[in-house]
């Protein structure tokens, strides 16, 4: 009976021999595959978090927005202006206007202050013009308020004027603020009456006059006064 439990007990030896290899065996194995995961239960994601969890986290790249080209509008070409005519230039001025003759003349006649002779601005070298633009009709003012040989233009009688003369009571009127012109009328040593009653028909207290007028005006050739008859023009 000896031998038998002696043969047993060599067999369960050699049993607990090779379950034991075979369980150091098994946990070499398991330590190799736990041990990648042990490695990375403390690691840092490329954006420098550190993972404390069990499993390592994926990092996780933000896009960089694309930022849309600003396009800037390419801006209309401007319009040139259209060109400025003259007439668009021209001025206007409101003005008192008295006429003068050969009687109310100082001296009387048909004398002017600034004769062509002596001014070159001027266009005449006495009283007179039929009122085109070459030919404009004299006029007396302030030469501080118009210059000699100014041209205007005078819409309600249709003529263009000239500054050749002077005028005493329109320089008194300019040291006061009020623009006043004196046109003459055209006239002779005749009629003496009929001339005043035609000054003070077309006398205007306050009228629009044209500064730097185009040559282009319509232009009424009839006298205002025929000096020859003494008849007084009543309508343009």
């Amino acid at each position: 009976m000896r031998l038998p439990v002696i043969i047993i007990i060599i067999i369960l030896v050699f049993a607990l021999a090779i379950t034991a290899k075979a369980f150091l065996i098994n946990s070499y194995d398991d330590t190799e595959l736990i041990s990648p995961l042990a490695k990375n239960q403390v690691s840092s994601n490329t954006n420098g978090y550190v993972n404390n969890n069990s499993m390592a986290t994926p990092s996780i790249i933000t896009p960089t927005p694309t930022i849309p080209p600003i396009i800037t509008p390419t801006p209309s070409p401007s319009q040139s202006p259209e060109p400025t005519t003259k007439e668009e230039k021209a001025e206007f001025v409101e003005v008192y206007v008295t006429y003068y003759g050969w009687h109310d003349n100082d001296p009387p006649g048909n004398k002017i202050a600034y004769p062509k002779k002596y001014y070159n601005e001027a266009i005449h070298d006495t009283t007179g013009g039929t009122g085109t633009y070459t030919d404009p009709i004299t006029f007396a003012s302030d030469k501080d308020l118009f210059e000699v040989g100014t041209i205007l233009y005078v819409p309600y009688i249709k003529k263009y004027i000239v500054m050749e003369d002077q005028c005493s009571t329109c320089e008194e009127n300019w040291d006061n603020g009020k623009k006043h012109i004196d046109i003459w009328m055209s006239s002779n040593d005749d009629n003496e009456d009929k001339l005043y009653d035609c000054q003070e028909y077309w006398t205007r207290s306050k009228t629009k006059i044209e500064i730097n007028p185009p040559k282009n005006r319509e232009v009424n050739l009839a006298p205002l006064f025929d000096k020859e008859n003494g008849e007084c023009l009543k309508t343009i």
